[in-house]
């Protein structure tokens, strides 16, 4: 049985999502009024979601999200915002933190619950690369495709991971694609420089044809803070970073969960 936590100041609507959940999942829904609280229940109970408010009194939403990701035991707990902003700018300090999606209030029914699955299917599958990716990243059988227009990276890029992962290489979505049907690779990062058509090729035709989840697209930027709700047709969101050692970091975070430290094996 599923373990959803809703935390929201605002009573009729933690009543009304937790009649959601119940109503299309088989789930224990756990309730918290404010960002204070809630972190008190998620650090006891550890759910597998949490549905968090951003404005509530006592501790905000963003601030409880900042408590979570610094606790080991949260922080690669799913996270679903639920706010009446679509600002870029506080959308970005939100996938900085590590969030899941958002959705906007009022809360579309049908709308969260398939943003809801989505991200469930992606924990899941997450957890099953995690276990099969560790041992395959160390002898090279993991495959990556880039797609960076910017030589410097790429070269950077492909000098440091040469050893560990085979690297494809395109410019368009169209390359893009065509390289995907060929070598079927397990990654694929994606430069924000590309056009927004080649955008959409990527992330929808090839999970049009990819199975069981069984691709991670990201989205490299140079910031994170512009960023719009189209980031979320992605499965995560790397920064570039100058200091290369800074983004193996942030980018191994996001295909394993966890580090890669001198060799040591992948917790969870």
């Amino acid at each position: 049985m599923l373990k959803f936590l809703v935390i929201d100041d605002d009573e009729p609507i933690r009543v009304f999502l937790k009649l959601m959940l119940k109503k299309n999942f088989p789930c224990l829904v756990l309730e918290a009024s404010n960002g204070e609280e809630g972190v008190q229940v998620a650090q006891s109970t550890i759910p597998n979601l949490i549905l968090l408010d951003i404005m509530m009194p006592v501790m905000d939403g963003r601030a409880a999200l900042q408590r979570m990701r610094e606790n080991a035991l949260l922080r690669k707990t799913p996270v679903l915002v639920m706010t009446a902003t679509n600002d870029k700018e506080v959308v970005g300090s939100l996938v900085e933190l590590g969030i899941s999606d958002y959705i906007l209030k009022p809360v579309d029914t049908e709308e969260a619950v398939k943003r809801i699955k989505k991200i469930l299917d992606r924990e899941r599958a997450r957890l099953r690369k995690t276990m099969a990716s560790t041992s395959e990243y160390y002898n090279g059988a993991s495959k990556l495709l880039l797609i960076e227009p910017d030589s410097n990276f790429r070269e950077q890029f492909c000098n440091f991971y040469s050893d560990r992962l085979t690297i494809y290489d395109a410019r368009t979505g169209k390359e893009a694609f065509e390289s995907y049907i060929r070598n079927r690779p397990k990654f694929i990062l994606v430069s924000e420089k590309l056009g927004l058509l080649d955008k959409k090729i990527i992330t929808q035709k090839v999970r049009e044809i990819a199975h069981n989840n069984d691709v991670t697209i990201i989205l490299l930027v140079n910031d994170t803070r512009g960023l719009s709700s189209n980031a979320f047709v992605f499965d995560a969101v790397v920064r570039k970073n100058n200091n290369m050692e800074e983004f193996v970091a942030e980018f191994e975070k996001i295909i394993f969960g966890e580090e890669i430290n001198n060799g040591e094996n992948l917790a969870g």
